[in-house]
């Protein structure tokens, strides 16, 4: 209770607020946000919703090996030569869900700069996580960019 109240505390002091709205509520829209498409395997397990200066979500993602490579194929995740891609480096604060990134031998993560259908400059960052085949991890953050 007491980190509980902390956390609450820290995000009021930043200026951004978490969404109280329902998981599959804030899952379609940072689908629609970002432009993400997931596959029907795939098993959100947290989505979060930051609302202050800028619109921030978040999703942790369990999925197969041929979900992962859905999500990114589709949704155009891909690092480009010409995007600020910076493989190697992770951009989430940490995972959302899911097991600590740490350990992980197998590790895959980038930043990508995206115009999304509405017309809004974003920011993707991708983190792959595929230490236990048959099961990935897929931690992604959608943010305005500012």
């Amino acid at each position: 209770m007491k980190r509980l109240l902390v956390v609450g505390a820290a995000l009021l002091m930043l200026g951004c607020s978490p969404d109280t709205a329902d998981q599959a509520e804030i899952v379609e829209q940072a689908k629609e946000f970002g432009d993400i498409t997931l596959p029907a395997d795939a098993e959100v397990l947290q989505a979060r919703h930051d609302r202050g200066p800028d619109v921030m979500y978040h999703m942790a993602i369990k999925t197969t090996p041929d979900g992962a490579d859905q999500i990114v194929e589709a949704s155009s995740l891909e690092p480009q030569p010409d995007s600020d891609a910076l493989p190697g480096m992770i951009y989430t604060v940490g995972p959302l869900a899911g097991p600590a990134l740490q350990p992980s031998p197998q590790v895959r993560s980038w930043r990508q700069r995206h115009t999304n259908s509405a017309g809004e400059a974003i920011s993707r960052a991708v983190t792959v996580d595929s230490r236990e085949s048959p099961t990935v991890y897929v931690h992604l953050t959608l943010s305005t960019v500012s």
